[in-house]
């Protein structure tokens, strides 16, 4: 009777063990995903803010150069600005603006 009980504990101890174990892991695994996705989120951000002050940074230079404002250059800036308003809305950041 008694090796009867020891063997069904045993049992039930091996499969929440086995349970335990399978969770971590999983869990593991979603993490490291979700901090690749995060990385990867991060970067484009950088790109797209770097492309957003290159593209401010050729706006300044042809003001003080004296020339006026194209079609191309406003399409440039808001395309830009709009990369990175998305790139930052796809990690979650606040926009900064009150509300």
């Amino acid at each position: 009777m008694w090796s009867s009980v020891v063997a069904v504990l045993g049992t039930l101890a091996g499969a929440a063990l086995a349970g335990y174990v399978q969770r971590s892991g999983d869990r593991r695994a979603r993490d490291h995903a979700h901090r690749q996705e995060v990385a990867r989120a991060v970067a484009e951000l950088l790109e797209a803010i770097v492309r957003h002050r290159e593209v401010r940074w050729l706006a300044v230079e042809s003001r003080r150069a004296g020339a006026g404002e194209t079609e191309e250059e406003r399409t440039a800036r808001a395309t830009a600005r709009s990369a990175a308003t998305v790139a930052r809305d796809r990690l979650g950041l606040p926009s900064g603006a009150a509300t």
